[in-house]
């Protein structure tokens, strides 16, 4: 079908184009359709038209719809290919001659509305003008009035379109050419088109581009690649920088308020020490020593627990028991890298905080002082804040109701806490080791040479001690109240001890623990041994603990005393704020506070509570508290805990410094209204540092106070009895000849 407008002028310039022609490959001359080129191909030459010629395409266009309609007949096809210019300007339908695109097809003239043939037109318009990166055979980009000048000012015949072209086909598409240019020139002007010589084009293969022209190379996966390459090697030199940290670390001489390394005892005297040593005493009851012809022997035996040997065991016992308490609170010792000397505290660095939970011989320089070098005294003077020193135990302990540690301690179950065995050993002292009433088997012992006169006890008993007939080397000690013989003592060149088999009937019999024998000299024979045992090392984990010491048997709680001392090294400063009364039993609550010596960080204190139990062993029940400042009230403390709250407080700094400074970059590129909010905010960031610098401050005060009370401060204590003659008979003493 063939439909001309009566206002067709020859060239495309005019004002009035020729109306569009809708007919077949078949209704249009083969030597005219030579003349012919598609939108499509136009496109590919010249990119997108300009909006004043793509309005004119559209309008002829919308015409030759309009004409199908009226005609009854079905809508060409959306596919620029099939649409041509020729030689004149026409707008030429060709069916089947490049076409590519699918046919609508529409039903009867009746159902198609001006409004579809005017959205049919649109979409046209959309497909003649939207720019199609697969046409140019490249990438996507983002278009720009630089591109489309660049695509008028360069279009050059595509190889791809040409390759296949005879010369007198791309003689005649070269007419073509001149001809819709000058077209161009006298509709829009010459300054708007530009024409330049086209270049001759020779039929050639297509070359693979290099990697570095092909717009297509994935540099996506290249910058993942490289991306993951500098990850891992940023990683593995971290690694190796720590490891050389850990062994500088490692290697490096430590200064220390003593020479810890001079104490150990080398691997083979520890062994040997504890090959050599003999047991220490035990809760359950001790083995009764026989007397015969082996006697002599198993006393020696018995006497030989003085000795130096089992001393060393026990001061190898005594540390291995503080290493296992301190062990937890070196977790962060362990990892730590070298620490770097700092001027102030805004520049504390991440390795000194990871070497917070060294021990005091680690960290201590000046022995003069346990404040941590890099704190000046001014700095301490800063109130903290009343933080949680173990917000995880804190939490514990509010939840069921003890927010105080006197209520804590009073509100424990002390029977529910397993206590720690500590280790002992029989002292010098003279004394009867009395077996059990129902062993009888004869038992010797060490003694003067003067024979015994009398049995005496504090609290008074029926038991006498008599002569056997006229026999003065022995003697027998008797019930006065029913007249009959518990045991029985013969004075040679050795003494010998053995039970009656009444005894074990005689209620009696088991009070004589607390007695003793007196000679013609008035030197005194205990039946019950004294016990020595090295100074009591403290720990701050657990929160709650206790330790208890075999006494051998009951005790008589009336006349039992407890003298209870601590040790501290002159870097602090320490009180009894409810002393442990001696003559007042011993079942007591002593509690003890240990500080700083400088006034500045006095108020950085430690408060022990020592809850005493005593009867067939010695119990001391422990509950630590720390504070912060003298306005504040003691908190229970852990290390474990301590730790955690220095580590959140140094990242809570951190992140304060990073946001402030992070403001103050931004700031000069901020108005004046985004600016004061800023400054508000840098203000209010300022003082938050400030504060969690203080409390850092004292925390590591805190840190140090407990460093030292753990390798520092001992506990010594002696149980007795004390006689009416003003002898005292120890039971348990604690001895620095055992550290």
């Amino acid at each position: 079908m063939d439909t001309r407008s009566t206002n067709s002028s020859p060239e495309l310039g005019d004002a009035k184009v020729v109306t569009s022609r809708l007919t077949t490959g078949d209704d249009f001359a083969p030597q005219d359709r030579e003349l012919l080129e598609s939108l499509q191909s136009l496109r590919n030459r010249l990119g997108v038209p300009p909006d004043d010629l793509a309005e004119l395409i559209s309008t002829r266009f919308d015409e030759a719809c309009r004409t199908l309609q009226s005609n009854g007949n079905r809508l060409p096809r959306l596919d620029l290919s099939s649409w041509f210019l020729t030689k004149h300007g026409e707008l030429v339908y060709l069916e089947g001659r490049e076409s590519s695109g699918t046919e609508m097809p529409l039903g009867d003239p009746g159902d198609l509305t001006a409004g579809d043939r005017s959205a049919l037109v649109t979409a046209f318009r959309a497909e003649l003008v939207t720019p199609r990166a697969l046409e140019s055979n490249r990438r996507p980009v983002a278009s720009s009035a630089g591109t489309l000048q660049k695509r008028l000012v360069s279009h050059e015949v595509e190889e791809t379109e040409t390759s296949l072209m005879t010369a007198d086909e791309k003689d005649r598409r070269k007419v073509i050419s001149d001809q819709f240019t000058q077209a161009l020139v006298q509709r829009f002007g010459p300054e708007k088109v530009q024409v330049v010589d086209s270049k001759p084009h020779s039929s050639k293969t297509i070359k693979l581009q290099p990697i570095e022209r092909d717009r297509r190379f994935n540099w996506n996966l290249v910058l993942g690649v490289g991306s993951t390459v500098v990850i891992l090697a940023m990683i593995f030199a971290g690694y190796q920088i720590v490891a050389q940290r850990h062994e500088r670390l490692a290697n490096a001489p430590r200064r220390t308020l003593n020479n810890v390394a001079e104490r150990q005892p080398q691997p083979e005297v520890v062994q040997s020490a504890v090959a050599q040593s003999t047991p220490v005493r035990q809760t359950e009851a001790r083995p009764a020593p026989n007397l015969g012809n082996n006697a002599a022997a198993q006393t020696k035996q018995t006497l030989d627990r003085s000795s130096g040997t089992p001393q060393a065991a026990v001061q190898v016992d005594d540390r291995q028991r503080h290493n296992t308490r301190s062990s937890e609170s070196r977790v962060f010792a362990n990892h730590a890298p070298a620490k770097t000397t700092r001027n102030t505290t805004r520049n504390t660095t991440d390795d000194e905080i990871l070497g917070l939970a060294q021990t005091v011989e680690e960290q201590l320089i000046d022995v003069k002082s346990i404040i941590p070098s890099g704190i000046s005294l001014d700095e301490l003077r800063i109130k903290p804040g009343d933080i949680s020193l173990d917000p995880a135990a804190a939490s514990d302990r509010s939840a069921a109701g003890e927010e105080t540690l006197e209520a804590m301690m009073s509100d424990r179950d002390s029977a529910a806490i397993d206590s720690q065995q500590q280790p002992t050993v029989a002292g010098k002292e003279s004394f009867l080791d009395l077996p059990k009433v129902t062993d009888l088997s004869p038992i010797s012992f060490e003694s003067s040479a003067a024979p015994y006169q009398t049995i005496e006890f504090i609290q008074p008993l029926p038991l006498e001690l008599l002569p056997y007939s006229n026999n003065e080397q022995v003697r027998m000690i008797v019930d006065s109240e029913s007249g009959k013989a518990i045991a029985w003592i013969k004075h040679d060149a050795k003494n010998y001890f053995v039970w009656d088999e009444k005894a074990s009937a005689d209620p009696n019999s088991r009070q004589m623990l607390h007695g003793r024998l007196i000679d013609s000299e008035g030197t005194s024979t205990y039946f019950r041994p004294s016990i020595q045992t090295p100074p009591f090392a403290l720990s701050l984990d657990p929160l709650e603990w206790k330790s208890s010491w075999d006494l051998g048997g009951p005790t008589q709680k009336s006349n039992t005393q407890l003298d209870l001392r601590i040790s501290a090294p002159d870097t602090i400063q320490w009180s009894w704020d409810q002393p442990f009364d001696p003559t007042n039993g011993t079942d007591q609550l002593a509690i003890a506070t240990f500080a700083a010596k400088e006034e500045e960080a006095e108020g950085v204190a430690i408060k022990m509570m020592i809850k005493v139990d005593c009867d067939n062993e010695l119990k001391l029940q422990f509950v630590f508290g720390g504070r912060l400042d003298r306005e504040y009230e003691f908190q229970g403390l852990t290390r474990a805990g301590l730790l955690q709250v220095m580590t959140s407080t140094h990242h809570a700094m951190r992140t304060a410094e990073s946001a402030k400074m992070n403001l103050e970059y931004n700031l000069q590129h901020k108005n004046s209204s985004e600016q004061r909010r800023a400054r508000a905010k840098i203000d209010e960031l300022d003082d938050q540092f400030k504060r969690l610098e203080a409390n850092l401050n004292r925390l590591r005060v805190l840190n140090a106070l407990a460093n030292t009370i753990e390798s520092k401060v001992k506990l010594e204590f002696d149980l007795f009895v004390q006689w009416p003659d003003s002898s005292r008979q120890i039971i348990l003493q604690t001895t620095t000849t055992l550290e």
